[in-house]
């Protein structure tokens, strides 16, 4: 699983999605450009991302 900054947070942050960028070979060392290139958050597994979505469904 790859996430890309400007090709997958960057529309999903344009549309006010809940953005999660996981950390993978060779796009972990992208950096991001702008502020709307910033995901809500960052994880290195995806097996972090049941964390996300508990902390998400509490706000």
């Amino acid at each position: 699983m790859e996430s890309r900054l400007d090709s997958d947070i960057f529309p999903c942050n344009r549309m006010r999605m809940v953005t999660v960028r996981v950390l993978s070979p060779p796009w972990d060392r992208q950096q991001p450009r702008y502020h709307s290139d910033m995901p809500d958050y960052t994880i290195e597994k995806i097996a972090e991302l049941r964390d996300v979505v508990k902390r998400v469904e509490g706000e």
